[in-house]
């Protein structure tokens, strides 16, 4: 099976599409992640009350349970429910989310460090820190207002004050819940346990810029390889996982 943000699309072994089932017109669904059942998280979009609301989804696309959503309007006053609208996504609140292995749903917002996760029908704080965002360089800032400025109604786009905090969450095969953080105290990797306990940090030397969104994580031969991409070449950096 295969998400894409209008549809969920079965494939038989050899790739050839066997169904394709449409969400709903009102809807555009985020960086979908699914788990081995079919069940699977989403960030959407579109929705006619101008909410974004990450959800977890039974396999046939229905709502299983409501994660986190909040107003649009919240950021961008001008926003009315029913507009069109667009919204500059490398700056909006947006989230990071996967499963650990026992199919329990982890998410955080990328404003704040507070990474949750589903116990039955109970949202669990999971864990939490208390990190200051790296402010928004005044030059980018008017950058972006002389864009918003020029772009013909209805739309519009978010202008921030800071970037944001969490970059990547990625939960290794073993579990262990690893964010990549950018603040004003510390910048870098932490690894927690699946039960929320720190277990490392790992510092980058780098001149990575905290508003770049294209960051990945990929596991690989019992390491984590971070894609860093710059201005001329990808910069990759290695965390060994120990045995």
């Amino acid at each position: 099976m295969a998400l894409d943000s209008v549809a969920r699309f079965t494939f038989d072994l050899e790739g050839n599409l066997l169904d394709q089932d449409d969400f709903a017109a009102e809807v555009v669904c985020g960086r979908p992640v699914v788990a081995p059942d079919g069940e699977f998280i989403g960030e959407w979009f579109g929705d006619p009350g101008a909410r974004n609301i990450l959800t977890l989804r039974r396999a046939d696309g229905s709502e299983q349970a409501r994660l986190e959503s909040y107003d649009l309007s919240e950021f961008i006053p001008a926003i009315k429910p029913g507009d069109d609208y667009f919204l500059s996504m490398n700056h909006m609140r947006s989230y990071r989310y996967g499963y650990l292995p026992n199919g329990a749903p982890v998410w955080a917002s990328t404003d704040a460090f507070h990474i949750n996760t589903l116990r039955g029908e109970e949202v669990i704080e999971l864990i939490t820190g208390d990190y200051t965002p790296v402010p928004v360089p005044d030059d980018q800032v008017e950058q972006m207002r002389s864009r918003s400025e020029s772009l013909p109604a209805p739309l519009f786009m978010y202008v921030p004050d800071t970037w944001r905090l969490i970059h990547r969450l990625f939960i290794g095969s073993d579990g262990d819940i690893w964010v990549y953080l950018q603040s004003l105290e510390r910048t870098g990797i932490l690894r927690y346990s699946s039960r929320g306990r720190e277990k490392a940090f790992y510092s980058l030397e780098t001149a990575f810029d905290p508003g770049d969104e294209d960051v990945s994580i990929r596991e690989y031969e019992e390491r984590l390889w971070f894609l860093v991409p710059g201005r001329d070449e990808v910069q990759f950096y290695t965390v060994t996982i120990p045995g």
